[in-house]
């Protein structure tokens, strides 16, 4: 498994780099998020560019610190053997979930450029791609304890 969702946190990252510059093409100036969007933290419209820079960096963020988290549980793993539960598993569960994050990322990358491109498209089907994201990553998060408790060995 630890094969398997390095390989699938790799590919979505692939996904999502390739999501952001589909997307900063696509879009013809400013990115209007509208007027008291995300509480006020926001402005209203920000450049195409603060945004690829600002959705990259983020992503390169965060996949770096589940690298981080990954190495030093590894580590630890190394340390610590005997353990009654299958703890071998985590990293793998870890690999996963940073995949799941860039699966959202993806998402968002799209939708925000479905909702800003030059294009008309009838934006009320890809309303609910904003949910399935953080669905998947609610369904990853009750998956762990499933691979926890169970019997095989990776």
């Amino acid at each position: 498994m630890y094969r398997f969702a390095s390989s699938f946190r790799i590919i979505t990252l692939v996904i999502f780099l390739a999501s952001l510059i589909y997307s900063y093409a696509a879009i013809p100036g400013d990115i209007f998020w509208g007027e008291g969007a995300f509480f006020g933290l926001v402005p209203a419209t920000m450049s195409k560019s603060a945004f690829f820079f600002i959705a990259l960096i983020t992503s390169i963020l965060i996949n770096l610190i589940f690298i981080g988290l990954i190495k030093n549980y590894d580590n630890r793993l190394r340390l610590a053997a005997g353990s009654p539960i299958n703890l071998r598993i985590i990293p793998a569960w870890l690999h996963g979930l940073a995949g799941w994050l860039n699966v959202f990322f993806v998402l968002i990358v799209f939708y925000v450029g479905f909702t800003n491109s030059a294009e008309e498209m009838k934006l009320d089907n890809y309303d609910i791609m904003i949910f399935v994201g953080p669905i998947l990553i609610l369904l990853w998060f009750f998956y762990l304890p499933v691979l926890l408790m169970s019997k095989k060995a990776n």
